[in-house]
């Protein structure tokens, strides 16, 4: 091969070694409906997370980039997934009965 011919092989080589890669997230949930409670963009398929902070919202496909070998990943199935919500389950007439201010006795 003469020297002209190898500049387009030459070319892509450099270009794909320069593509930065992304680091895996520790765990990636996907494949749902997510609320985010963020008005710009209130729903999202998947979420990637790295050392406790969100690292990525997106579409399960941009997400993908974000798996790696040791990553937790997480199958919504199809199900909606909402931050911050925990049910509390307190039953009226019991929190009623409770003397304010102390600890419930164990």
């Amino acid at each position: 091969m003469h020297r002209f011919q190898l500049w387009p092989v030459s070319l892509v080589l450099v270009a794909f070694g320069c593509v930065p890669t992304l680091p895996p997230a520790d765990v990636v949930i996907r494949n749902g409906t997510i609320y985010t409670a963020n008005d710009p963009q209130p729903l999202i398929e998947a979420v990637a997370v790295t050392d406790g902070r969100i690292v990525f919202v997106g579409s399960d496909a941009e997400a993908a980039e974000y798996v790696g070998p040791g990553t937790r990943v997480i199958d919504l199935a199809g199900n909606t997934a909402v931050p911050g919500f925990i049910d509390s389950h307190y039953h009226l007439s019991g929190v009623g009965n409770e003397p304010r201010g102390l600890e419930r006795p164990r």
